[in-house]
């Protein structure tokens, strides 16, 4: 039933960094989970932020359940954009089919609570616009995934890999401003632990 399916990964974690937003007072008091604050703190916030936003509608279970579906539309979106450049529209499709149910663990992931779809989503967003050279918006999009799982930064690493390849030749190319907005990367691990410092006082 459906308290399975809330149940399974670490949706009830996420509802409860959604409820309490990590602060330490709050979880010990209304929870019984034998872990450390610290622990939340792995849970990255988007998520949490995500499940917040439409619990007045949807209450905190169908509210994660709802934004998980819907993260993984927006990731298949964006697959389909990728796809479409390399592949006329019908082999896009089909392609983009095949992401939907594979891998497996694909499958399950975005079928019960899961940050993973959005972090997907949002990976395949900001690499598809800077692809598009519009760095605002991979910048913006780079900055969600990094408010959702710590991987992310990794985003920023190969955008910056590829900037300084693209510029090996003409050095002063690297600091063009049109790159600046891609700094929100990294801004959001600073936002992150800010957020950790204001709720639980350790940064």
């Amino acid at each position: 039933g459906m308290a399975t399916i809330v149940s399974n990964f670490d949706g009830p974690l996420y509802i409860v960094a959604a409820k309490t937003l990590y602060n330490p007072e709050l979880i010990a008091k209304s929870y019984q989970f034998p872990l450390t604050n610290e622990y939340y703190s792995a849970h990255f916030p988007m998520f949490p932020i995500l499940i917040k936003t439409f619990t007045p509608i949807l209450g905190h279970p169908y509210s994660m359940l709802f934004v998980t579906v819907a993260s993984s539309i927006l990731a298949l979106y964006f697959f389909n954009l990728h796809t479409r450049q390399y592949l006329d529209k019908n082999n896009a499709l089909w392609l983009t089919f095949i992401f939907a149910i594979f891998p497996a663990r694909w499958l399950i992931v975005r079928s019960v609570g899961s940050p993973e779809p959005f972090f997907i989503a949002s990976i395949l967003a900001s690499t598809y616009f800077f692809g598009k050279q519009k760095y605002l918006l991979a910048g913006l999009w780079g900055l969600l995934a990094q408010t959702t799982k710590s991987p992310a930064i990794l985003l920023f690493v190969a955008y910056a890999l590829q900037i300084f390849i693209s510029h090996i030749k003409n050095i002063k190319g690297l600091f063009n401003l049109k790159y600046l907005s891609l700094l929100l990367i990294p801004l959001g691990v600073v936002f992150v632990f800010t957020l950790y410092y204001v709720q639980t006082g350790d940064f």
